[in-house]
């Protein structure tokens, strides 16, 4: 991006970028009350799952001041609730065993007979370096199936929808700090008499897909505005969902403007700006 401007162009990074076939959690808040609950939320995920979770902002949102009333306790309890108990004489401690849920029994420093081996490389049960292609390909599901249970990890906004219910003209969807300009464009079209709706998405990796399915199914035509250039996030949501979308990507190192979001809307909606003046 440009220096001292915003941008929200390291989605596929946070997303994808990483050595092999490695998935993560990403996670991306709308407004500054999310950004404290997201932050929670990520080490609750962190720990509940045992996977990395990026949590991404913008320069747009970091520097923005808003109201938020904080909740009387904190918005995540990280408890270390997967300790593996005392092991059997003779047995060694497997710190990434194959289990139901996917998520291994886990030590910390000083815990007695938790000692194991960390690598870099494909391992073993122990943690010890293997290269077989059956395990191999048992671990790799371990590591995505385990994120399955993100998606319903309780007390966190998934994704969530904002204006007209059911069938609508336009449907909105978008992430990151530009949702709040989606979210008054999207008003404003109603206001207009326009049948619209917005949603934001807050998990993007592992992606919403059967909220998000439910939501494009209403719509008869689907915007996504986003600040990069590419259109990071409907290449995402279309990898997901079949679904033709209208991209509104800019790349202004500023906040969309809502009237251009608008406008868009207006179009998709078959008005004319004309008419609308009139």
């Amino acid at each position: 991006g440009m220096p001292t401007k915003t941008e929200q162009s390291d989605l596929h990074m946070a997303v994808y970028g990483g050595h092999g076939d490695a998935p993560r959690i990403v996670i991306a808040p709308t407004n500054v009350d999310g950004c404290y609950r997201c932050a929670g939320k990520a080490f609750e995920m962190a720990e509940a799952y045992q996977t990395p979770v990026i949590v991404l902002i913008d320069l747009y949102l970091s520097n923005r001041y808003e109201t938020v009333v904080f909740p009387a306790r904190p918005p995540f309890e990280a408890d270390m609730n997967r300790k593996p108990g005392k092991q059997a004489a003779g047995t060694q401690y497997k710190r990434y065993a194959l289990t139901a849920d996917h998520v291994s029994p886990r030590t910390v420093p000083g815990d007695k007979g938790g000692m194991h081996v960390v690598t870099g490389l494909e391992h073993n049960e122990l943690g010890r370096p293997n290269d077989s292609a059956e395990l191999h390909t048992a671990m790799s599901r371990k590591r995505h199936e385990k994120l399955k249970a993100a998606l319903r990890h309780p007390d966190f906004t998934h994704y969530k929808r904002f204006g007209d219910e059911g069938a609508v003209d336009v449907g909105l969807i978008s992430w990151g700090s530009n949702f709040g300009e989606c979210l008054e464009a999207m008003l404003k079209a109603r206001a207009e008499g326009i049948r619209c709706a917005a949603m934001k998405v807050v998990m993007i990796s592992p992606f919403p897909t059967h909220g998000v399915s439910a939501f494009l199914a209403d719509c008869k035509e689907v915007l996504v505005p986003e600040l990069n250039y590419e259109g990071q996030f409907a290449n995402i949501l279309q990898a997901h969902v079949a679904r033709p979308v209208t991209r509104l990507s800019r790349v202004p190192g500023e906040p969309m403007k809502v009237e251009e979001i608008l406008e868009e809307i207006r179009r998709l909606a078959g008005i004319k700006a004309a008419q609308k003046a009139a």
